[in-house]
């Protein structure tokens, strides 16, 4: 038997900042399972995702440190990260 566990390749994920709150959308995560967040060494949460293996999420605005990668990872390994400027 053929389970599905994600329905995306890789995960696909939007950013963005209004005033000092950052915005994420994620997609092609695990489905029903969670997601864990970091900006550099900092850990901003764990967030759930639906059925569909995408979440939606709005985090007060870390400090942005140069260079400081945004990590969003799953169980499973997969990966999603970007440089936030």
């Amino acid at each position: 038997i053929y389970q599905v566990g994600k329905r995306l390749p890789v995960p696909e994920v939007e950013v963005s900042f209004e005033n000092t709150t950052l915005h994420i959308n994620g997609a092609g995560f695990l489905i029903d399972s969670h997601v864990d967040i970091f900006y550099g060494d900092i850990f901003l949460g764990r967030f759930f995702t639906d059925d569909m293996g995408s979440f939606t999420t709005s985090i007060n605005s870390p400090q942005l440190f140069p260079e400081a990668e945004l990590v969003i990872l799953d169980p499973r390994g997969n990966r999603f990260s970007t440089i936030l400027n």
